[in-house]
């Protein structure tokens, strides 16, 4: 690791909660480091402290949270001594947390409409026309009142999951699409005039079966 470049250095880490009974010491004394291509993974049973060392590097702790010790080196820049607002400049551009339940939080490196699309299609293309009016007037609320996020994510996911009989139709028509264009491929490779009637048979059910779909999806 001699060579390698260092990005992240925790060490000594101390991280306790002021509560009604007193202090709750979470964290004692985690030490670790982080080098650039590395992945490290941080095993431990529930309430051990990982997500508690984890919200500590995004400088996200809750408001009776305290670091008592030990200090979180990025970049060379300690992060238990920054600011909230020199925290902007690094949040979500250097550093960033992919929280543990997906249905009620984003991938920090995606934009907010993909990663809900990405989630939750089976089809992308096909079903991107219906849900991204759905998707477009979520993040306007959000944008407006942010704290219903998470409701409306949960929302959006759980209505494409559910439509189970929507989704197998739209299976169906991906199946007799490429059929009938696999026909007209066929077809249309011959170049003779006697398969003419029954290519544009073929493109009259193709655009049939289009306008169908297009119904379905309005």
């Amino acid at each position: 690791m001699e060579n390698q470049e260092k990005v992240l250095e925790v060490k000594d880490l101390v991280i306790s909660f002021k509560t009604d009974r007193g202090i709750v010491h979470a964290v004692r004394g985690v030490s670790f480091d982080l080098y650039k291509g590395e992945t490290l993974c941080i095993v431990g049973e529930s309430g051990s402290g990982k997500s508690v060392t984890n919200k500590a590097i995004m400088g996200i702790s809750a408001n009776n949270a305290i670091i008592e010790n030990g200090s979180i080196l990025f970049e060379g820049e300690d992060l238990t001594r920054v600011s909230e607002e020199e925290f902007h400049r690094i949040r979500g551009h250097k550093i960033g947390m992919i929280f543990q339940d997906p249905l009620s939080a984003l991938n920090p490196v995606m934009k907010v409409g993909k990663q809900i699309i990405e989630a939750t299609m089976i089809n992308r293309n096909i079903l991107k026309r219906r849900y991204n009016d759905l998707i477009s007037n979520e993040l306007v609320a959000y944008r407006n009142n942010k704290a219903n996020v998470q409701f409306n994510i949960s929302k959006i996911r759980n209505e494409v999951e559910q439509n189970e009989d929507f989704i197998k139709k739209i299976k169906q028509f991906n199946k007799d699409k490429e059929k009938i264009e696999k026909h007209i491929e066929r077809l249309t490779k011959f170049n003779n005039p006697k398969f003419e009637s029954k290519i544009n048979e073929l493109k009259d059910s193709l655009n049939e079966l289009n306008d169908n779909f297009n119904e379905l999806l309005s």
